[in-house]
C-alpha cells in the first residue's frame, strides 16, 4: 500500500488533468481507510499464514551456517586439546589420554578424579573422531544457540556432556556398559540435539519444527545404526547425552521468552 501510495503521489504531483487528480484523491482516501481499519480476528490468522509461507525455507537447522560464539569457542577449545594430544605423545595413545584426564570409571571410583567426568569432554581419539564431533557441532549448534541464547546454550552442551559421564559411570558400575577409557565431545554434541528434539516438541507449533524435528529423529536412527555396528562407539554415552539434552530441551523457551511473555 505504502509504494501504490507514493506513486499516485507523485503522478498526482506531475499531472494537470483535473479529472484524473480528483480519481487520485479519491484513491488516496481510500487507501487511508484501509490503513486505520483494524483487521479481523480471521484476516490476522490470514495474514500470519501468508507470512509463514513467503519466509525463506532455512537449512535443517537454522538459516545461517556461520558459527556462533559459543560455537565457535567450543571447537576452537577441542582444537587446541587436540594439538597438545598431539604434542604430549599423541592422540590415540592411551597413557597420553589418561594424563590429559581421559574419563576412566575405576579412577573416578577408587580415586575420586571426578573432573576426568568434564575434561575427556575435550579430548579425541584421532582426526577422524575430532571432524566427526565438530562438524556435528558446527552443523547443529548456531541454530539453536541463536534462539536459546549462548549462556544457556554453553550450560546445556556442558550439562549434557555431563550427564553423558554420569551415565557410563553408572552403567558401568552396574556391568551394563564396560568402556575402560572413554573421550570425546559426543555426549555433548548429542545432548545438543537431544535439545533440539525437546525444544520442538515444546514448541511444536512453530515455522518448520515439523520439518526439523523429522531431521532430528533421522540423525539419532542413523547415529543408533552407528553405534549398534561399531564396538568401540560408546552408545551408553550418547544415549545418556541425548536423554539429557531432550529433558533441558523440554524446559527450555526461546531467548526473550518465557511461556509466551516477553522479558
Amino acid at each position: 500500500i505504502s509504494a501504490g501510495r507514493a506513486r499516485l503521489e507523485k503522478l498526482q504531483s506531475a499531472t494537470s488533468d483535473q479529472l484524473l487528480r480528483s480519481e487520485i484523491v479519491q484513491r488516496l482516501e481510500t487507501a487511508d481507510l484501509i490503513l486505520k481499519t483494524p483487521l479481523s480476528a480471521p484476516g490476522l490468522a490470514l495474514l500470519h499464514r501468508i507470512e509463514q509461507t513467503d519466509r525463506p525455507v532455512p537449512s535443517a537447522f537454522g538459516s545461517e551456517r556461520r558459527p556462533t560464539l559459543v560455537v565457535a569457542i567450543l571447537i576452537g577449545l577441542n582444537l587446541v586439546m587436540f594439538i597438545v594430544e598431539v604434542k604430549f605423545g599423541g592422540s590415540t595413545n592411551p597413557l597420553t589420554l589418561r594424563r590429559l584426564g581421559a574419563m576412566e570409571p575405576w579412577a573416578i571410583r577408587y580415586g575420586g578424579e571426578y573432573w576426568r567426568m568434564v575434561t575427556a569432554l575435550f579430548l579425541h581419539f584421532g582426526p577422524l573422531h575430532l571432524i566427526f564431533n565438530l562438524y556435528a557441532l558446527f552443523v547443529i549448534g548456531p541454530g539453536l544457540e541463536r534462539i536459546i541464547g549462548s549462556v544457556r546454550f554453553a550450560l546445556y552442551y556442558l550439562l549434557s556432556g555431563l550427564g553423558s559421564s554420569i551415565g557410563v559411570f553408572l552403567l558401568r558400575l552396574s556391568d551394563l556398559s564396560r568402556p575402560e577409557q572413554l573421550v570425546g565431545a559426543s555426549g555433548c554434541v548429542m545432548g545438543i540435539v537431544g535439545a533440539w528434539a525437546g525444544y520442538l516438541l515444546r514448541h511444536r507449533r512453530e515455522p518448520f519444527a515439523g520439518r526439523r524435528l523429522k531431521n532430528i529423529v533421522l540423525i539419532i536412527a542413523i547415529q543408533t545404526a552407528f553405534d549398534l555396528s561399531t564396538p568401540q562407539i560408546s552408545m551408553a554415552a550418547h544415549l545418556s547425552g541425548l536423554a539429557t539434552g531432550v529433558v533441558l530441551g523440554l524446559l527450555v523457551s526461546p531467548r526473550g521468552k518465557r511461556d509466551g511473555v516477553m522479558e
